[in-house]
């Protein structure tokens, strides 16, 4: 089997803003425009529930037949890491607060949608670095920053 055509548990990571309006998703596992949107509808409601009562810094778990998801407000913002029906929870959780963790330092200041947007040319490829193909390459914030910057 070709490189490419293999995933790790993570399936995608979405950042959204309060009103749940997409800021930025990066998707590690092969997956139509169709079906992106029907997940992300199928992930609304999933956790629309909880997502009224988190708090900042407050960690959410769901699951649905062929995923978990694990979810927190930093900020202003949501994010919402995906893994596969086979992701350890608390693996999960470890890497969305390392996500967490690296968006504060490519931010530069607390994380909100502004910051995201502001600094969209670091996030992305922070979590570029961070996952690749659904793998979890490293989730220590500070050499996800040095690299960022040898990008630059």
């Amino acid at each position: 089997m070709a490189r490419d055509e293999v995933h790790g548990d993570i399936v995608c990571v979405i950042i959204a803003n309060q009103s749940l309006n997409v800021l930025l998703t990066r998707y590690f596992h092969a997956m139509s425009e169709a079906e992106k949107a029907e997940w992300e509808s199928e992930l609304k409601a999933l956790t629309a529930e909880a997502l009224q009562e988190v708090s900042p810094e407050d960690e959410q778990i769901a699951a649905t037949g062929t995923r978990k998801v694990v979810f927190t407000l930093v900020g202003d913002i949501y994010l919402f890491l995906t893994g596969t029906d086979g992701a350890d929870e608390l693996g999960l959780l470890e890497h969305l607060r390392s996500l967490a963790e690296v968006l504060q330092l490519m931010c530069r200041k607390s994380v909100s949608e502004a910051a995201i947007i502001a600094n969209y040319g670091k996030v992305v490829p922070a979590m570029d670095e961070m996952f690749i193909n659904g793998f979890v390459d490293t989730t220590n914030a500070e050499a996800v920053e040095k690299l960022v910057k040898c990008r630059e």
